[in-house]
């Protein structure tokens, strides 16, 4: 009877970090979107520019 109690707790601790975990993953997603799509933008350029040139 007493380790259900404190089965709750250990769960409603795990549940939080990892709550906390998944934001802050989330947050540093976000700030790397820019990168991503100068990325993206600069892959988009260069095979343009080798359809134009190689007329492919």
């Amino acid at each position: 009877m007493l380790a259900l109690p404190a089965l709750a707790m250990k769960l409603a601790i795990g549940g939080a970090a990892l709550a906390v975990l998944e934001t802050a993953s989330a947050k540093m997603r976000i700030f790397r979107v820019p990168e991503f799509l100068a990325t993206a933008f600069l892959l988009a350029v260069i095979g343009l520019l080798v359809h134009i040139l190689l007329g492919a």
